[in-house]
């Protein structure tokens, strides 16, 4: 039975990890979106910049916006999935074995000091 529930509990934690990176993917993908909604925005202000004479502005802008964006997006991708943040995974878990390991030997350790002293051994 406890097998059974450590296993749907490994599936759903599996499928929670999916939707996080789901939402992640999605949260890029807006700010990468939104990188040329910007500039759009700011051309649409009808504001005198000398580019509404140009006859290739139009093409510059939104290749320049796509590109930037498309940077953004990979960057962001990863920084994520890449080296940076697998090596800061691997740096906690190695942290928190470590941690497991002290505590463990802390019960060791309060075991037998509490035997000895059960048995008036001098603690110096």
């Amino acid at each position: 039975l406890q097998s059974k529930q450590e296993f749907v509990q490994l599936a759903l934690a599996g499928y929670r990890n999916r939707l996080i990176r789901m939402n992640l993917y999605l949260g890029v993908a807006g700010l990468s979106t939104g990188i040329g909604t910007v500039v759009a925005g700011f051309f649409g202000m009808n504001l005198i910049s000398g580019l509404e004479t140009d006859p290739m502005a139009f093409q510059y802008v939104v290749g320049l916006c796509g590109l930037t964006g498309v940077f953004v997006a990979g960057g962001c991708v990863s920084y994520v999935s890449g080296k940076t943040m697998q090596h800061r995974a691997q740096t906690r878990l190695t942290e928190v074995q470590n941690l497991t390991n002290a505590l463990s030997d802390m019960c060791a350790l309060d075991f037998t000091i509490k035997n000895m002293m059960e048995s008036g051994v001098p603690l110096t």
